[in-house]
């Protein structure tokens, strides 16, 4: 079973239909996967699609599909913070604050950062695995047969993750 964090590029990318929206499509599909989603990329979530005109209602629905179908938010503590500081440390580049904190809710959780923001390369693989997203991944993804392969219809995120959900709301991971 492999572990993944959703940065908010990624889930903008796989909402928009952006590069990368079909690898972090193929992730959904993939029943081994755990995806998580850190706290903070909430609000990003919602402001980015204000910031692109989507009404107030529609931005909580779908904040909330999100949420409901990667199951697991990973929560800012005291330990997200200080793992924040040390990939800050650790970071070669400027790295914002919130982007440390997200990138540490994947470290807590043991998950592969996934991303499409260029501030990320700053932080070292062994300090934190990732993945950026790129158009390759795309062609990777949707060239998978069976259980990988990306849908055309709708968001097909919400049938498979209901289809797989134990339980709602947040998770700390241990």
């Amino acid at each position: 079973m492999s572990a993944y964090l959703l940065d908010t590029s990624a889930v903008v990318a796989h909402y928009r239909k952006e590069v990368g929206h079909a690898r972090v499509q193929a992730l959904f599909d993939d029943d081994d996967a755990v995806l998580w989603i850190a706290a903070p990329s909430l609000l990003e979530l919602e402001a980015c699609l204000c910031d692109i005109g989507v009404e107030e209602a529609v931005r909580r629905k779908t904040v909330n599909d999100y949420v409901g179908e990667l199951v697991h938010v990973v929560t800012v503590d005291e330990r997200v913070a200080r793992r924040a500081m040390e990939i800050r440390d650790a970071a070669v580049g400027r790295l914002p604050a919130v982007d440390a904190l997200i990138a540490a809710c994947a470290a807590v959780c043991g998950a592969v950062l996934v991303h499409r923001d260029a501030h990320f390369d700053s932080i070292p693989q062994e300090v934190l695995p990732s993945l950026k997203l790129s158009a390759q991944d795309d062609d990777i993804a949707t060239s998978v047969v069976g259980s990988n392969r990306v849908k055309e219809a709708g968001a097909t995120y919400k049938t498979v993750r209901a289809r797989r959900k134990g339980s709602t709301g947040s998770s700390r991971p241990q």
